[in-house]
């Protein structure tokens, strides 16, 4: 098994592939920002959030949500891999909302080496990963959100499957005296260890603790500072500016992919026509190449 992880990592994750012999998380697909909007923040969203993204960033942002939406969104990954998502979310009360989404991470054949000294493949396998998810947030007290996701993940590599269960929990914070100013935190991807045969791996629980200041009516400056189990703090930070109403600009950085591979800028837009809206990230990863974001989103009501 250990040489089928060590293959996937070198074309999905290059920059942590000899991490294998140490140990690494598991489940690490849950890592990617593969939705547009955060992603060209850099993926600084958690105190922004009020979308079907509150689902990957911070579930308290479900509560911020006003009218239904669907969404349907994709992109090309690092290497022939490519992923997914598709989902819906909603008010249910004038202080909650919930939402539901299907993602999905597919690899194309790749060769399986024995070890990462290994120059020639011993043969050929693929990788599936999917993850459901469903969670609802509340306004506890004014502008005090609280919000938490349940999610099943299913990793198949070649004839191998793993099925596992995980939390998130988080909250967005507007104190009285600073009315431009939103706070939050958030725990995520809480859960038991994932176990492939007899290997076991933690899951990629995270620590996000987020800011977002209003600089003028149209633009806001977003930042996260995160914590992963199996890395240092990184920041993700970007800022978002509302042209008008229909073009939104975004741009951001992110130090991890600048630390590990030279990138970490982050350009991104939204595209809002009635009640359809397009947004798209371009987000660079030197020289494994440039990734893109697209997604779809169509709200039931009159904004």
């Amino acid at each position: 098994m250990r040489r089928i992880l060590v293959s996937i990592l070198f074309i999905i994750f290059p920059n942590i592939a000899l991490s294998v012999s140490k140990g690494i998380t598991g489940a690490t697909f849950l890592k990617i920002d593969a939705l547009p909007r955060p992603s060209g923040l850099g993926g600084g969203f958690s105190a922004i959030a009020d979308d079907l993204s509150s689902l990957y960033y911070n579930p308290a942002g479900l509560a911020r949500i006003k009218l239904p939406e669907g969404v349907t969104s994709g992109g090309k990954w690092i290497g022939e891999s490519r992923f997914g998502i598709i989902g819906y979310c909603s008010p249910v009360a004038e202080n909650s909302g919930f939402g539901a989404s299907i993602f999905y991470l597919k690899t194309d054949k790749m060769p399986l080496y024995k070890d990462t000294t290994s120059s020639n493949p011993e043969g050929e396998f693929d990788a599936t990963n999917l993850c459901i998810r469903f969670g609802c947030g509340i306004e506890i007290s004014k502008d005090n959100y609280f919000g938490i996701v349940g999610g099943w993940i299913n990793q198949r590599i070649e004839k191998e499957k793993s099925n596992s269960f995980f939390i998130d929990i988080g909250e967005i914070y507007r104190p009285w005296f600073l009315n431009k100013a939103q706070f939050s935190v958030v725990l995520q991807n809480i859960g038991r260890k994932i176990k492939f045969i007899n290997e076991e791996d933690k899951f990629p629980s995270t620590l996000r603790v987020g800011i977002c200041y209003e600089i003028v009516d149209s633009a806001n400056v977003v930042c996260d500072f995160v914590k992963p189990i199996d890395y240092s703090w990184k920041v993700q930070c970007g800022i978002e500016w509302q042209v008008n109403d229909i073009l939104t600009l975004r741009g951001g950085y992110n130090s991890q992919v600048f630390q590990d591979l030279g990138a970490g800028v982050t350009l991104g837009l939204g595209i809002m026509l009635s009640t359809f809206q397009f947004d798209y990230a371009y987000v660079p990863y030197d020289d494994l190449g440039d990734t893109h974001r697209f997604s779809f989103k169509t709200h039931f009501g009159k904004r």
